[in-house]
C-alpha cells in the first residue's frame, strides 16, 4: 500500500464523500468528513486534518490505498485547518476541487476552486466557505458528479444550466466560450438528470432519450464516431427511449499529451435492467471480455454488458467500473493497479492488474450506494455506513 501524507488532498476525500451523501441523503461518517440526516435534514460539515498512518488498525492506517472496502472511521485528529458548513442539503455533487449544493430552500450553494467559473458565482475567484449563486429558489438536483472544471444543474421547471468551461462544449450552449453564471442549455423543460465528464456531459430526458455533447475526439459521447470539432450542442444518442440512469467517467489526466481523456468511458443503465458501456476500454472498463489495444482505443456507441438484467446502480472511475445488482451484491471491472475493484488480481494484460468483464466483490449484499474516483471507490450499505478503498491520490 501507499502511505504519504495527503492533508492536501482533503478537498478530493471530501467530494468523494459529498457525491455519496449527493445520491442518497443518507447517513455516514468518515475521517474529519461527517454527514448526518437530521431529521429530515442533511448537516454536512468538514473539519480537521487528514494524516496518514502505519498503524494497523490505525484511523487512517489504510486511507492511502486500501485494498479491500474497509470502514471510514471518525477522524481523531485535533489538528484543524479548515471548516465548512453546510446545513438543509438535499443534493450535492463534487468536480475536481470545487463542490455544489442545493439546500431544501431550492437555493444553489458552491465552493472550492473557481479557475474557470465552475461556481457560477460570475467570477473567478476560488471560495473556501458556501456561496449562494444568485437568488433563485427553484432549483432541484445538480449533476451525478461535476465535470473537470464545468458544472450542470436542473429546476423545477425541467430547464438544464451550465457554467464553468467550455473549451470543448461541454456546457452544450452552442459555442465554446466559459461562462460565470448559470446559463440555460436551449429551451427545452423535460431534463430529468444529468451527469457531467471530465469534458463532456450527458443527460437524460423525461421520455427516456439520452443526449451527449462535448469532447468527442475518442469517440466517448457514444455517436458512433469520434470527432476533432466540439459537440457544442445536445446530440441525441441513438432512438432508445428507455434509459434510466447514467455514469460519465472523470477522465484520466496523462502530463505532456495533447490529449488526457484517453480512459474517458461512460455507463448507463435501461429500464428493463440492461447495463451499458461506452468509450475507451485500454483498461477493460467498459466490462465487454475485450481490451483496445489500437486506436481508437474503445467503442463509439453504447453496448450491452453480458446478459444480466439485474443491475441497479453504476459508477464510472478514472478507468475501472462499480456498479450493484438489485440483491445488493457489487460488481467491480476494469484497472485495478491502485487497488480500486478491491480485490486481489492475478497480473494480466501485460504487467496491469485488472479484469475485462464484472466479478463480483465478496458474499457481502447489503450494498445500497456507489460512488467512483480516478484510483477508489466508495460506497454505502444498508446500515448507513460507509466503507472506501483503492488509492486516495486521485
Amino acid at each position: 500500500m501507499n502511505h504519504f501524507p495527503f492533508s492536501q488532498n482533503l478537498k478530493r476525500f471530501v467530494s468523494a464523500v459529498s457525491l455519496i451523501a449527493a445520491v442518497t441523503a443518507f447517513g455516514a461518517v468518515g475521517p474529519d468528513a461527517n454527514v448526518h440526516r437530521d431529521g429530515t435534514n442533511v448537516v454536512v460539515r468538514f473539519t480537521g486534518r487528514l494524516q496518514s498512518s502505519r498503524a494497523a488498525n490505525g484511523p487512517f492506517s489504510s486511507v492511502a490505498g486500501a485494498r479491500s472496502p474497509f470502514l471510514v472511521e471518525a477522524a481523531r485528529s485535533t489538528n484543524k485547518f479548515w471548516r465548512s458548513v453546510l446545513t438543509d442539503v438535499r443534493s450535492i455533487a463534487a468536480g475536481d476541487g470545487f463542490s455544489m449544493a442545493i439546500r431544501n430552500d431550492g437555493t444553489l450553494w458552491t465552493w472550492g476552486a473557481n479557475n474557470y467559473g465552475q461556481l457560477g458565482l460570475g467570477h473567478t475567484n476560488y471560495s473556501v466557505e458556501p456561496a449562494q449563486v444568485g437568488t433563485d429558489t427553484n432549483w432541484r438536483t445538480v449533476s451525478v458528479g461535476a465535470g473537470a472544471y464545468h458544472a450542470l444543474a436542473i429546476r423545477d421547471d425541467g430547464s438544464l444550466w451550465a457554467w464553468g468551461d467550455n473549451r470543448f462544449g461541454q456546457l452544450g450552449l452552442g459555442h465554446t466560450n466559459g461562462v460565470t453564471v448559470p446559463t440555460q442549455v436551449g429551451t427545452e423543460t423535460i431534463w430529468e438528470s444529468v451527469s457531467a465528464g471530465w469534458l463532456e456531459t450527458f443527460a437524460l430526458r423525461t421520455d427516456g432519450t439520452l443526449w451527449a455533447w462535448g469532447d468527442n475526439r475518442h469517440g466517448q459521447l457514444g455517436l458512433e464516431s469520434t470527432n476533432a470539432v466540439p459537440v457544442a450542442l445536445p446530440v441525441q444518442l441513438g432512438s432508445d427511449s428507455d434509459w434510466k440512469s447514467i455514469a460519465a467517467s472523470r477522465g484520466m489526466f496523462q502530463p505532456g499529451q495533447d490529449s488526457f481523456l484517453i480512459f474517458a468511458h461512460c455507463l448507463g443503465l435501461k429500464e428493463n435492467g440492461t447495463l451499458w458501456a461506452w468509450g475507451n476500454n485500454q483498461r477493460g472498463q467498459l466490462g465487454l471480455e475485450t481490451y483496445a489495444e489500437a486506436a481508437p482505443f474503445g467503442v463509439w456507441q453504447p453496448t450491452r454488458v453480458g446478459t444480466a438484467t439485474n443491475w441497479q446502480t453504476i459508477a464510472s472511475g478514472g478507468y475501472h467500473s462499480v456498479a450493484l445488482r438489485q440483491d445488493g451484491e457489487m460488481w467491480v471491472w476494469g484497472a485495478n493497479h491502485g487497488d480500486q475493484l478491491g480485490m486481489n488480481l492475478p497480473s494480466q494484460h501485460g504487467d496491469y492488474r485488472e479484469t475485462n468483464q464484472p466479478v463480483v466483490l465478496g458474499a457481502v449484499k447489503n450494498w445500497r450506494i456507489l460512488a467512483a474516483g480516478g484510483h477508489f471507490s466508495m460506497a454505502i450499505r444498508s446500515d448507513g455506513s460507509l466503507w472506501a478503498w483503492g488509492d486516495s491520490r486521485g
